[in-house]
């Protein structure tokens, strides 16, 4: 439990359906919860299975093995196929290990399935078990490899051995399994090969008697892929001519898949899409995505897909890092404020380099009762650098805020880190120097305090083009009672607009406090941080 809420991280161990359970307590001691199911599904079997000899003169007796671990529990059965035509010849429950003997000539992908006791199931790949029965006085060869798997690049020497009732007179590699031999000699099989590409390879040792007479065995080579990704300064604004950096590596040459997608994880742009050569790469985004259109203002998140090993592989960081809470630094804030002044309390706070584009929680509470009291930001998305926000003085319940006799208040902000992963795309518009005038109101006496058709005014800045709006709220009711929206307003300083102090309907509003929340939106739909001013209408 925690007075602000943070990200945690559980590992479950087993299998089986979880439910997690979120409670929240308000300051009220109301509590209300949240479950999310977590389906943990079990690990299949590891296997590793090998036929010895793989080649060889028929009638060819082979001993096959197959090894297999559960991670998660215990191996229930062990089958073979031998001639790899989809019956299983052999099963037992303790033992993968049998002979079998080929009496005919001809090639059979000898198959070892393996079960665990939760009924998944693991198929060994028949590189290594794949047998090959050849005619009479034909030689018998091992193929011999070191290391077999690893993280490209990846240096294996190879070598082998063989038994013919003749002379060895050319032994032969094909490193990469596709039938092309890159190496040959006379008189040994001892050579060394470097796989630069990830992949699965059946390294082929071939070789050939004085008779003509040729035998091959094959070994697995598994080559990994190792990857990684970032991003050096995760916040941009495109408008600005700002592109965002994304940095990855690969240990070996994959195909490989770069691509963005937003909070609710549908893929926006696709920054490559091919093939990749082992290596550095820097890749940009300009915030659009696939038609060149101008992606909304808020994080983004840059995902690499490619292959290891032959598997397919995804680099997403975006549920495995961020969530780190800290304190954003920020400006000592005032002992005391007057909203009905056009005097609010300017938070003026930084989203620091080091900590990448963060998520903010901001709060006002009650210093005696450590409790929250009013809500300014919960886990909004800002971009690294200075930023400011604003509490207009007001309750949730309505009116101007009070503390307790004998308390006050307290100003709590958090920050939460994004994911490694993430880009802040900056596009919303921005309002600064908000100001009315008057703040006491009385719309229905002209020449009393106001003019003729008294109106008050908000004064603002805006720094890029957008629809305008200002909200008109009653905080006594908690009731909207005037929406006033300018389109298209341009860019600029002293801006206006005004409120005449009457309702959606043209009657005056009632003698109460009153705040006016303006915002702007762009033509994306993006909006500002709202802005707050104090009137107190009377009559």
């Amino acid at each position: 439990s925690d007075p602000v809420a943070r990200d945690f991280t559980r590992t479950f161990d087993t299998g089986g359906i979880r439910e997690a359970v979120l409670e929240v307590t308000n300051n009220f001691g109301e509590r209300v919860t949240d479950t999310c199911v977590i389906d943990v599904s079990g690990t299949p079997p590891l296997v590793v299975a090998n036929a010895s000899p793989s080649n060889g003169p028929a009638p060819l007796s082979v001993d096959f093995t197959c090894d297999a671990t559960d991670p998660d529990g215990t191996v229930a059965l062990y089958e073979w196929d031998f001639e790899g035509d989809g019956t299983f010849d052999f099963s037992s429950p303790t033992s993968g290990t049998v002979t079998h003997v080929y009496p005919a000539v001809g090639t059979f992908p000898a198959v070892c399935r393996v079960t665990d006791g939760d009924g998944l199931v693991t198929v060994a790949p028949t590189i290594n078990t794949t047998v090959h029965a050849l005619p009479p006085g034909s030689p018998s060869v091992i193929a011999i490899a070191t290391p077999t798997e690893g993280d490209a690049p990846l240096a294996v020497a190879f070598d082998g051995t063989a038994v013919d009732d003749g002379t060895i007179v050319l032994w032969e590699w094909d490193f990469e399994g596709d039938g092309v031999f890159d190496f040959s000699s006379p008189t040994s099989p001892a050579t060394a090969f470097t796989y630069v590409d990830g992949g699965v390879f059946a390294a082929t040792l071939r070789v050939t008697d004085d008779s003509g007479l040729v035998a091959t065995d094959a070994i697995q080579i598994d080559t990994g892929v190792a990857v990684t990704l970032a991003i050096p300064d995760d916040t941009f604004e495109p408008a600005a001519g700002e592109t965002v950096t994304v940095e990855t590596t690969l240990s070996g040459g994959t195909p490989a898949r770069l691509f963005v997608r937003d909070a609710a994880g549908d893929t926006q742009r696709v920054l490559f899409d091919g093939f990749r050569a082992a290596g550095a790469y820097t890749d940009g985004w300009d915030g659009t995505d696939a038609s060149g259109l101008p992606l909304a203002h808020g994080p983004y998140f840059v995902i690499l897909e490619y292959e290891s090993a032959g598997a397919p592989k995804t680099l997403d960081l975006t549920n495995t890092t961020g969530g780190v809470r800290y304190n954003p630094p920020r400006d000592r804030l005032p002992r005391s404020f007057s909203p009905l002044e056009d005097d609010l309390l300017d938070i003026n706070f930084t989203i620091p380099a080091a900590q990448g584009a963060s998520e903010v929680t901001a709060f006002v509470g009650l210093f005696n009762v450590d409790t929250r009291f009013v809500t300014l930001l919960e886990r909004v998305p800002f971009g690294v650098g200075p930023h400011t926000i604003y509490w207009d003085g007001t309750s949730p319940s309505g009116g101007i805020a009070t503390p307790p006799p004998g308390d006050r208040f307290l100003f709590g902000l958090f920050g939460f880190t994004l994911p490694d992963n993430a880009v802040m795309l900056e596009a919303a518009p921005n309002l600064f120097d908000v100001s009315v005038d008057p703040n006491f109101f009385d719309p229905g006496t002209p020449d009393f305090i106001t003019p003729d058709d008294p109106i008050t005014r908000i004064t603002y800045s805006l720094d890029k083009m957008a629809d305008v709006q200002l909200e008109v709220t009653n905080l006594e009711t908690g009731v909207t009672l005037r929406t006033i929206v300018d389109p298209g307003v341009a860019p600029g300083a002293g801006l206006t607009i005004d409120w005449d102090g009457r309702a959606e309907s043209g009657l005056f509003a009632d003698r109460s406090d009153y705040r006016l929340t303006l915002r702007a939106i762009d033509a994306e739909g993006n909006a500002s941080i709202n802005r707050f001013a104090l009137v107190r209408v009377f009559y």
